[in-house]
């Protein structure tokens, strides 16, 4: 695979902006030769005081590929120099797929199915969560009046609802990864600082902080920690279980911020935007308030992925037969 990656790397976290070609200048916009106001103009004219296009023409594809890095968008092999007719030299998938631009269908199958699949286990993880908390408030009630919150009782309580706790966290973690898989056509050329990456540190540093948990399960202590080795080990691990978590949330509502376009869905969009800062928020500041917060917020997501996965679903129906259409070809496979 060709390693040449583009001199200025495009923003994969920059939302696409849908562009319409008949729409009116809303901001002031000045010209580029004479700088004349554009505001109330209309793209596709020119400007009044010097006659230059307000909208430049766009390439064609044959100047696309001779003046840009275009990464093919089923292995991210670098199509610089090759013809809009032609196949990939890597998959053989046609050049003119992957000049479409980056919405999800003209993704390769194997990323949509990747997708998809973390999708619908995030989704499986927060439903089953939302059962667990329930069940383990019942239970811990039921043993307070019960046997009079003994402790013996009470740790019986605590590490039951850990050890059960941890498949369920692992669930959630492996949907995350799978759903913040790389995209074939951005490999190379997305930022360090890509929510994506970040999502996926978090994830790293939580899958840790679970097995940190599950360690110190034969040393902890009912109720509140105590000022003992033991105890100050287990504030450590619930900090920064809070800390990753709220980390990968966020980057997690970012990378829907920048996914969402490429359904596209307007609305989608603009809800995931505003998840980006109620969903966090939800859940640090509503925390202390019996844990309203964090289970409204779950709920919120849990209905935003639904709607993306409904989203995914539909695409790879469509992209399956897309795909089979204009597909790779027997002769580039082999290759």
């Amino acid at each position: 695979m060709d390693e040449t990656h583009p001199t200025i790397e495009p923003d994969p976290l920059e939302p696409l902006k849908p562009v319409e070609s008949d729409r009116i200048q809303q901001e002031d916009v000045f010209c580029g030769q004479c700088g004349y106001n554009l505001h109330g103009l209309t793209p596709q004219g020119n400007c009044p005081e010097c006659g230059r296009p307000i909208e430049p023409p766009k390439p064609t594809p044959e100047e696309m590929l001779e003046r840009e890095d275009v990464f093919c968008g089923q292995c991210g092999y670098n199509l610089h120099g090759l013809t809009p007719w032609g196949n990939c030299p890597e998959c053989g998938t046609p050049v003119e797929r992957s000049l479409r631009g980056n919405l999800l269908l003209y993704s390769s199958p194997e990323y949509l199915k990747r997708l998809h699949q973390g999708n619908v286990l995030v989704i499986a993880s927060i439903i089953a969560n939302l059962v667990f908390v329930a069940l383990l408030v019942l239970v811990s009630l039921w043993v307070s009046v019960g046997a009079g919150a003994a402790p013996p009782a009470m740790r019986t309580v605590q590490v039951a609802g850990t050890v059960a706790g941890v498949p369920i966290s692992l669930v959630a973690l492996i949907g995350w990864w799978f759903f913040s898989a790389p995209d074939p056509a951005f490999v190379g050329i997305e930022p360090a600082s890509a929510a994506r990456k970040v999502l996926r540190a978090a994830l790293a540093a939580q899958l840790l902080i679970t097995v940190g948990h599950v360690l110190h399960l034969p040393y902890a202590t009912p109720g509140l920690p105590t000022l003992t080795p033991a105890g100050l080990i287990e504030v450590a691990l619930m900090l920064a279980a809070m800390t990753a978590s709220v980390i990968q949330l966020v980057a997690a509502m970012l990378y829907l911020r920048w996914l969402t376009p490429r359904l596209p869905d307007a609305s989608l969009f603009r809800r995931s935007k505003t998840y980006a800062w109620l969903l966090p928020t939800l859940t640090v500041a509503g925390a202390p308030c019996c844990g309203f917060g964090p289970l409204l917020g779950a709920i919120l997501l849990w209905r935003h992925l639904e709607a993306v996965r409904r989203h995914i679903k539909c695409i790879r129906l469509e992209a399956a037969l897309e795909f089979a259409d204009d597909g790779p070809t027997d002769t580039a496979r082999s290759d």
